[in-house]
């Protein structure tokens, strides 16, 4: 019997060549009443990565937004690193908005992780649609393209 989570989440179902793989998508948001992130919802969030390992998920997946008053997640690569150090077979999905990132300290933050977790790192990389999160990280919106170009 699965255990109950008040975490919001989103159970993703993907059909691929006759077989099913689950996956569970956070974004730990709060609701618009709460005055910050609660830390239960990233324990519960935690709790519900180990259960879908023990239970067959292909993968749990971060996403990444800043300067958002429902607290969306920001740092899938920290969550991402907490969610490996509880699971042993479901991958990890972080979706992370490149421009936001120096390149080099990306790369070698994502190959500490895929060593970790022994190859279990699924990095989707973004191109980012918010002004208010390139104004926060002092990042062009209009030049985002350019910028993860020059840094791949």
């Amino acid at each position: 019997m699965a255990p109950e989570f008040p975490v919001a989440f989103v159970a993703g179902v993907l059909v691929q060549a006759m077989s099913i793989r689950l996956e569970l998508a956070f974004d730990l948001t709060s609701q618009p009443d709460a005055s910050r992130a609660s830390s239960l919802a990233y324990e519960q969030a935690l709790e519900m990565c180990a259960w879908a390992d023990r239970v067959g998920f292909h993968a749990v997946s971060f996403g990444e937004h800043h300067c958002n008053s429902s607290h969306y997640l920001s740092p899938p690569l920290v969550m991402g690193a907490a969610a490996s150090a509880l699971t042993h077979r479901t991958d990890i999905r972080m979706v992370l908005v490149a421009p936001f990132y120096s390149p080099l300290r990306l790369a070698e933050d994502l190959a500490v992780l895929t060593l970790s977790n022994r190859g279990r790192t699924l990095a989707v990389l973004a191109a980012g649609y918010r002004h208010a999160e390139f104004d926060f990280h002092g990042v062009s919106l209009d030049e985002r393209s350019a910028s993860i170009d020059e840094k791949n």
